[in-house]
């Protein structure tokens, strides 16, 4: 068998394997990239749509995308900045490059920062649509799969950058997941004031569980089974601190750390769960 025959076959395998998957992965896909210390999560719909929220603090963001992108979807149908600190938005910019990106959902305050700026000109020049949205909006992103904003920022400018995160709560189904971007225990009370139903099966925690987040009140109401810690090992902020570890561990919630774990996949039915992770 000459070398040209074994390389079709190898070929048609591969594609043949991707067309498979594609045709046959109906699950809600959560994928909390390992970033080191940032924030990043794909989540693909049951039926191909793609969601980003942040893009961490590296410009590799679309490579490590790459191996969880379907082989004949190459669109991002919304990303989410929840807030302009450069761990949650620098790799958009390799995102929006690669990707054909179709809106963009950000909480409305900027920042005078060269990055930053060249990321909004990029935005700009790709003609992407930018939404700032209300408090309780919601949008359906598939058949029974919506995503509900449970928190914005009501002014233009704030003291900490952190408390201008969107947060989010996805709803799939009977399965819910809470996105808090790094919003602080201040926030987290404003969050619990303006919505009635929180509860949820999966918490990202907020501020890559800094002591000053994820407070107990919050904790409670969510009740959370599984609290996912977006973090990088050995960093300088001494993140995930041990009084929010505690906090969650006390609410009966389980920890998933990217740091020890490598990226964190979780798909759902609409009804339960299942958890991978590349380590």
């Amino acid at each position: 068998m000459t070398k040209k025959i074994i390389f079709t076959i190898i070929t048609i395998f591969i594609l043949g394997f991707y067309y498979f998957y594609e045709k046959n992965d109906k699950l809600l896909n959560i994928v909390f990239i390992d970033v080191g210390q940032g924030d990043a999560i794909l989540i693909k719909s049951q039926n191909g749509k793609n969601i980003l929220i942040d893009g961490g603090p590296d410009s590799d963001l679309a490579e490590k995308m790459s191996k969880f992108m379907a082989y004949r979807n190459n669109k991002i149908d919304l990303i989410i900045i929840s807030h302009p600190h450069r761990d949650h938005y620098y790799g958009l910019i390799s995102v929006i490059k690669k990707y054909k990106t179709q809106k963009i959902i950000y909480s409305g305050i900027d920042v005078n920062l060269q990055d930053y700026n060249y990321m909004k000109k990029i935005i700009d020049e790709y003609n992407l649509v930018f939404i700032k949205p209300k408090l309780a909006d919601k949008y359906e992103i598939d058949e029974g799969l919506y995503l509900s904003i449970i928190y914005m920022p009501k002014t233009k400018t704030v003291d900490n950058l952190n408390d201008a995160s969107v947060s989010i709560k996805l709803t799939y189904k009977n399965f819910d997941v809470i996105f808090n971007g790094d919003a602080s225990c201040e926030i987290e009370n404003i969050i619990l004031r303006d919505n009635s139903n929180l509860k949820s099966e999966i918490f990202k925690a907020s501020h890559h569980a800094s002591k000053y987040s994820n407070c107990d009140n919050l904790l409670n109401s969510i009740k959370p089974r599984i609290t996912v810690i977006q973090s990088g090992a050995d960093n300088k902020f001494g993140h995930p601190h041990q009084e929010a570890m505690d906090r969650i561990i006390k609410s009966g919630s389980k920890i998933l750390r990217n740091d020890e774990l490598g990226d964190i996949i979780i798909k759902s039915d609409g009804d339960n769960y299942q958890i991978y992770s590349s380590k």
